[in-house]
């Protein structure tokens, strides 16, 4: 995003809010302050668009969107070296934390900045997510319509226009609706857009053009992880994850990762890389698909099948003569007798005190209880928005989910298309629709499944 203006705020300006402790599950500890959401320190940006009536890219011409001013003043090496940094807030809307004095009118998520914005959003709490690597090399090749995006309303926005499909557009098949879970420790709030997942299984060609649409065993070599305790049935009870564009890697329990290490790398169990953020494999995993098996707090149990590569292959060199790929795993960090942000690394400083110039008010560490620290939830992170395409939809309209009767839900599609078995796209084809957005290009070719 472009931001139009830069400018000091001076101490005394306009009165902090708040300021927190916030506690990553990769390690990364950071201490944060917040201004109330006003259009004096409101921070305005211009934002990056598809332009339908053009067919083109653009920014948003008429309005600024306006970011509420939040300043991290302290970080800790971990959270300093990350290779991905950012996080939109993509929180279940009408989630405030960390914060505990932000009203409603704060813009806490980044449903909160949308809908408390200009208004040109007309549903708000419904989001389609679609992320590619940041390969250079296919980006340049690429054609303008296939960009990375956040597209809010109803609808498919990206697929596959082909002429000879009887001037129809293909699009990407979602997972029927999955009703997320409350938190785990405060179960009459929705806080993260979580499910849970039950299995992760690679599938192995064994042919040269398997049918990616099937599971025969003369196609495919299943290599089966399950999570969770395993039940006398054969399956397994699962583990809560939750879905984290912001996070540079998925974080799993290490018997999982070993799992991952010697049945689908192929390494030598001894040399698994304790605490490791990525683990590095020699593999060629271009012809291979995973399929996630999830259960949804109804307790309806779907499966994701996508592309291996993008989900088990990063974009970023080794950087030594060994090469192989990195892959973007890492294991909880800490437990609940994990060293409490703050108590090292970001100073002394306690709240309130007079250097500051204010009373903190609202301050509190958070428990151990966050998200990929030593116990559930785990996080599915970027590697899983590379591979798959995200709906989003929070299904109230209010200020926050109630518990019993909203449903925020979930539906997942692979980044790719399928014809008889065959990919005909992967993530690099598809495209965000020509000229007319999903619910004109619906009505245009009558195409209703564009808007399902």
């Amino acid at each position: 995003m472009a931001c139009r203006r830069r400018r000091v705020i001076p101490p005394n300006a306009a009165p902090i809010a708040e300021w927190r402790f916030m506690e990553y599950g990769d390690g990364g500890e950071l201490r944060v302050k917040r201004w109330p959401s006003s259009p004096d320190v409101d921070l305005q940006f211009r934002a990056p668009i598809w332009d339908w009536v053009n067919g083109q890219l653009a920014y948003s011409p008429n309005h600024r969107i306006r970011f509420a001013r939040i300043l991290a003043e302290a970080v800790n090496a971990t959270a300093a070296g990350q290779g991905i940094d950012g996080n939109l807030g993509l929180g279940v809307p009408g989630w405030r934390k960390p914060w505990l004095l932000a009203g409603s009118k704060d813009r806490a998520t980044f449903f909160d900045v949308i809908n408390n914005g200009p208004g040109i959003v007309p549903t708000p709490m419904c989001v389609t997510m679609r992320l590619l690597p940041p390969d250079g090399y296919q980006l340049a090749h690429a054609n303008k319509r296939v960009q990375s995006f956040l597209y809010f309303g109803n609808g498919s926005p990206c697929g596959l226009f082909l002429e000879f499909l009887e001037d129809k557009i293909r699009i990407p098949e979602y997972t029927p609706k999955l009703y997320i879970y409350p938190d785990i420790v405060m179960q009459d709030v929705f806080n993260w857009w979580s499910l849970q997942l039950l299995s992760i299984t690679l599938l192995e060609p064994l042919v040269d053009n398997p049918n990616y649409a099937g599971t025969d065993p003369l196609q495919w070599m299943p290599r089966h992880i399950p999570l969770g305790e395993q039940l006398p049935n054969g399956a397994s009870t699962g583990v809560r994850v939750i879905f984290d564009n912001g996070c540079g890697c998925s974080i799993f329990p290490r018997h999982v990762l070993q799992a991952i290490w010697t049945q689908w790398f192929q390494n030598d169990a001894q040399f698994y890389p304790t605490g490791a953020v990525y683990l590095r494999h020699f593999r060629d995993f271009s012809r291979h698909d995973v399929v996630f098996q999830f259960r949804d707090s109804h307790g309806k149990v779907e499966q994701l099948r996508c592309r291996a590569n993008e989900f088990l292959t990063s974009p970023w060199n080794t950087g030594d003569a060994l090469g192989g790929s990195y892959a973007c795993f890492a294991e909880p960090q800490g437990g609940a007798e994990q060293q409490q942000p703050g108590d090292e690394e970001l100073g002394d400083e306690e709240p309130g005190d007079e250097e500051s110039g204010y009373e903190e008010p609202g301050y509190e560490r958070p428990g151990a209880a966050q998200p990929g620290v030593g116990k559930e939830p785990y996080i599915l992170g970027v590697n899983f928005f590379w591979a798959s395409i995200l709906r989003l939809d929070a299904s109230h309209r209010g200020e926050q989910p109630v518990l019993g009767q909203a449903k925020p839900f979930m539906q997942l599609a692979p980044q790719r298309l399928l014809s008889h078995g065959f990919e005909l796209a992967g993530p690099w084809n598809l495209e965000i629709h020509p000229d007319l957005p999903p619910d004109m290009q619906a009505t245009l070719r009558e195409q209703p499944e564009l808007l399902a």
